[in-house]
């Protein structure tokens, strides 16, 4: 018996970057947008394919996900408290600072172990 391949909306579209993917691999574009179409990811799947994107995509994205985070939350208003806070103790010198040779020392040992 011959199965109908069920109909993709035409309204669907994938970006260029995953058609190209998708392609490289030799996959069916349509078939991998109708297996995966309606899957949902838990936060941590998400974040691992986050993860995963270039340096440039990933701030793109943190950007967006940055702005879709309503205003009246007070986030805002806690970076700006936080940035006020930070300003005075320099100015009051109670602010522990390091310089860049300090923080590059500690990075690559971190990394070496």
């Amino acid at each position: 018996m011959l199965r109908r391949r069920p109909q993709v909306s035409q309204n669907f579209s994938m970006s260029d970057r995953r058609a190209r993917t998708l392609k490289s691999r030799k996959l069916n574009p349509i078939r991998s947008v109708r297996y995966n179409f309606g899957m949902s990811h838990t936060l941590d799947e998400t974040r691992r394919i986050a993860f995963e994107l270039p340096d440039g995509e990933r701030f793109e994205l943190a950007n967006s996900l940055l702005d879709s985070v309503s205003s009246d939350c007070g986030l805002d208003e806690a970076w700006n408290e936080e940035a006020e806070r930070r300003v005075e103790d320099l100015e009051a010198g109670t602010a522990v600072t390091y310089s860049w040779e300090e923080v590059e020392t500690n990075l690559r040992a971190r990394l070496a172990r």
